[in-house]
């Protein structure tokens, strides 16, 4: 387990019922130093004014790249971040499981990206997926942006929409552990994960995975 707290930063596209909750269990969970809201697309309006100070206005959408920007002047040692669409209820288990050399995430039992989890696996793939709950230090975040912009200076595009795969094939020390997770709903009833605006729905999504799976291995 990390010696100290780590920070915890969770981005919000367009979901604030759901940042509400997500907020709201780490806070009470008290595991974390602080919770820094990474806002991509305006979360300051009417129906969430109680989270206006844990707020970073991105000022647009950065998409995953802003895990990094939305705390890049607090510049935490040690770092949370999940998604906008669930709740990690196992999240202590994951802190508990983190041993400072290895990005440690929840992941669905039978990934197909793990051979088995629990164990240092080999991988199938080289990234992890971090949205369900995820650990790491901040400098290595930090260290693989900049690899990435010295060898990419004009695929900032890529950086952004591909940060979690960029991040993770670049620090390719993982560990994961069965997550234990709870899916958010939308307030039209429609599952948050499901919605037009998920990446994953995205056309291209997909081909521009295994694109920069294959830049990443040109990166010194």
């Amino acid at each position: 387990m990390a010696q100290e707290k780590p920070h915890a930063v969770i981005l919000n596209w367009k979901r604030p019922w759901n940042v509400e909750k997500i907020v709201d269990f780490l806070d009470k969970s008290n595991l974390f130093s602080g919770i820094t809201v990474g806002d991509n697309s305006g979360l300051r309006q009417p129906d969430a004014p109680h989270l206006a100070e844990n707020v970073t206005d991105l000022g647009r959408n950065l998409k995953t790249l802003g895990r990094l920007e939305a705390i890049r002047e607090l510049r935490p040692k040690t770092v949370f971040t999940c998604d906008d669409d669930i709740l990690p209820l196992n999240v202590a288990e994951l802190l508990d499981a983190y041993d400072g050399e290895h990005i440690t995430a929840l992941l669905p039992n039978g990934n197909g990206s793990y051979h088995y989890v629990g164990q240092y696996a080999e991988q199938k793939k080289p990234w992890m997926m971090l949205g369900f709950g995820s650990v790491f230090e901040f400098e290595w975040m930090e260290s693989a942006v900049g690899r990435w912009r010295s060898r990419y200076p004009d695929e900032e595009e890529m950086l952004e929409s591909k940060f979690d795969r960029i991040f993770t094939m670049l620090y390719p020390k993982h560990y994961a552990i069965i997550a234990d997770i709870e899916k958010l709903y939308d307030p039209d009833g429609q599952r948050s994960d499901t919605s037009k605006d998920a990446i994953s729905r995205q056309p291209g999504h997909y081909d521009l995975v295994k694109d920069v799976a294959k830049m990443c291995e040109d990166v010194p």
